[in-house]
């Protein structure tokens, strides 16, 4: 089992989010070839809703239900579920119910057609026993546990052939948000320090609440569940009014046509950017965990200060 000591936190989700995300690109400078890729299963859709297929059960408790896995993806060779966490616990009886998800659900996405039963495997970045279930480590390199029970050939064999391949050193994707990034207002925060931060640089027009929310999604936008999105964007809205109305309201505004922006009060100096950034890494880390937790990710939000957790007085 994994260590249960180690609290959840938004950077970590995000390190597991990226580096699956990953499996589906193929850098060929790098000889990096996602196994997903070189399987032919390019097209991928996030958290949409699937139909449970009756099984042959009877008296099922889940038939009718729909489910809403992390990501679905298909391609000439088939069609998988991924489902990512960063909780110890095990999700063997969950990953068991995906096998009997309806893939005619996903004829109404831009993916290929699926058909037949999925190919349902966990990602983690630790090991957890997820019973009888392909396990993807989506740490510093990518760690393949029983890939047997992955029943597509040529998926097999290119999983097989990733195993042990570095994941550390790839490019690293521009995702801020993820659809579990709603659950607690960090993942939201943390999410928005950077894109909160272009609304100061020169020749910003500003942004609304949901370009904020497809500029964190980044290359996911189009592919989570237009219902997830609508959730993020209102998360966003109710964290930039806490933000504005608590911490940032002589500098940042909410104009009549939905954009947030400076107000004329800011002037660019490089103080006032650099209190700024000092005063948004407080209001989004105010309910962290400890300063020495042990982050997983390399992206630390908070650039390694721990001097700066107090707000500061922005400069005129």
């Amino acid at each position: 089992m994994g260590s249960s000591s180690l609290p959840e936190h938004p950077t970590d989700r995000m390190l597991l989010w990226r580096n699956a995300i990953q499996l589906f690109h193929i850098y060929p400078k790098l000889s990096f070839f996602g196994p997903f890729a070189q399987a032919g299963i390019r097209d991928y859709v996030i958290e949409v809703k699937l139909s449970y297929r009756n099984s042959t059960k009877e008296g099922d408790p889940d038939a009718g239900k729909m489910f809403d896995p992390d990501i679905c993806a298909s391609g000439e060779s088939g069609w998988f579920i991924l489902e990512l966490t960063t909780n110890p616990k095990a999700k063997g009886k969950t990953l068991e119910k995906y096998r009997h998800l309806d893939c005619k659900s996903l004829d109404i996405y831009d993916i290929p057609a699926a058909h037949g039963s999925p190919d349902v495997m966990s990602g983690r970045l630790e090991y957890v026993d997820d019973s009888g279930f392909c396990q993807l480590i989506l740490l510093d390199q990518l760690e393949v546990k029983k890939v047997e029970n992955i029943k597509n050939d040529l998926l097999r064999n290119c999983l097989i052939s990733a195993n042990g391949t570095p994941l550390s050193k790839l490019p690293e994707l521009p995702i801020a948000f993820v659809p579990e990034s709603v659950k607690d207002k960090t993942g939201v925060r943390v999410g928005l320090l950077n894109i909160v931060m272009r609304l100061f640089a020169p020749n910003c027009a500003g942004m609304t609440a949901g370009e904020m929310a497809d500029a964190g999604l980044e290359r996911l936008a189009k592919k989570v569940d237009p219902g997830k999105r609508n959730v993020l964007i209102n998360k966003i809205e109710s964290e930039m009014k806490t933000l504005i109305g608590k911490h940032m309201g002589d500098y940042l505004e909410l104009k009549e046509d939905g954009k947030y922006a400076p107000t004329q009060k800011y002037t660019g100096t490089p103080n006032q950017r650099s209190a700024i950034a000092v005063r948004m890494r407080s209001w989004a880390l105010s309910e962290q965990v400890p300063l020495d937790y042990n982050f997983k990710s390399k992206t630390d939000p908070t650039n390694g200060s721990t001097d700066d957790s107090k707000e500061k007085d922005i400069p005129e």
